[in-house]
């Protein structure tokens, strides 16, 4: 891969890992912004919870995750591939 293919690919990953950050960011504080709004409502009728909670997972919890993965996706094409780790030697005779 030459260098500017891999600075169009750090430049898409910096701009996915953003992307992400600011979806996750905003919908984690819209989320937790009505969960606090709607707190003395749960309290006076707990019946009304169940759906409240679901409601904010559906609409919370999905922008939340998809915004996760674009972090993670972003974060892979900005560093690029990684040599494999190895845990030691395969043969228990090979000395490191």
């Amino acid at each position: 891969m030459s260098d500017q293919d891999r600075g169009v690919e750090r430049f898409l990953g910096g701009l996915l890992f953003a992307a992400g950050a600011l979806m996750s960011t905003l919908s984690g504080l819209c989320t937790g912004g009505l969960l606090l709004s709607w707190l003395p409502t749960l309290f006076v009728q707990p019946s009304n919870a169940l759906a409240s909670l679901l409601i904010l997972a559906v609409f919370g919890g999905v922008p939340f995750a998809a915004g996760v993965g674009l972090i993670v996706a972003g974060r892979e094409m900005f560093l690029g591939p990684r040599p494999r780790r190895t845990r030691g030697p395969k043969n228990p005779t090979d000395q490191f």
